[in-house]
């Protein structure tokens, strides 16, 4: 199997698993002597299980990768990213407090979509890593690969191609980190001259360059209303 296949599979199966054990846990939750408080540490719990299995779904991916481009990197030599239970148990605090009496459904919908992002955010940190530590040898980096029917602010992040967790940019680094709940985009390792770079990232590529060519204001509620008008052609 194709590293970057079996790196998104692996990413779709992390998410499938977490999601699974949320909901049961909000099966249980209907027996605690405090639902909510149950549901926080529930899901507080959850982001530590399976964001652990992410960082490392993250690394053999990586280690697949490189050693598909002949670059030789051990285990040991990339960085896991370790789940972070501050921001699990303000988001699940948020979640569940946040809705007042409307516990059963908006409560939950609101954590699944924190739990996604949580769960993928140790993924993705751990291949940003990767790629700081050991992109140069390949001249690679990162790329955000969209989900099917992804908001304006995924496409133009993904618009730029494998720039994400290169050395030579902090901000490119930065922005790598940048997602919202219930995002399903994936993490990708590329070439940064774009050659291996998903048809669907060089499709957002050019979308930019016409974008870009159509306005002189280069902002995401211009680019978000591009998009609209565009959609009603």
């Amino acid at each position: 199997m194709q590293p970057a296949l079996m790196g998104a599979m692996l990413q779709d199966q992390l998410v499938a698993t977490a999601q699974q054990s949320l909901l049961e846990a909000n099966l249980l939750a209907g027996q605690a002597i405090d639902p909510q408080l149950f549901m926080v540490d529930a899901f507080t719990e959850i982001v530590d299980v399976y964001g652990t299995e992410s960082a490392l779904a993250a690394r053999d991916y990586a280690l697949a990768d490189y050693a598909a481009r002949g670059e030789r990197v051990r285990a040991g030599q990339i960085d896991l990213a370790a789940p972070s239970l501050e921001q699990a148990d303000k988001s699940g605090r948020w979640a569940v407090f946040g809705v007042q009496d409307e516990f059963e459904a908006a409560a939950l919908d609101r954590l699944q979509g924190a739990l996604t992002r949580l769960v993928l955010q140790s993924y993705r940190e751990t291949v940003l890593n990767a790629a700081r530590d050991h992109g140069r040898r390949t001249r690679t980096a990162v790329a955000r690969v969209p989900e099917a029917g992804a908001c304006a602010f995924c496409r133009m992040l993904a618009s730029r191609g494998a720039v994400y967790g290169a050395a030579r940019s902090a901000q490119s680094t930065k922005d790598g980190n940048r997602f919202h709940d219930n995002c399903r985009c994936s993490t990708q390792i590329a070439r940064i001259d774009g050659r291996d770079l998903p048809r669907s990232v060089r499709h957002l590529e050019r979308e930019w360059a016409q974008f870009s060519e159509e306005t002189d204001s280069l902002t995401l509620s211009s680019y978000t209303k591009w998009l609209k008008e565009g959609a009603s052609r």
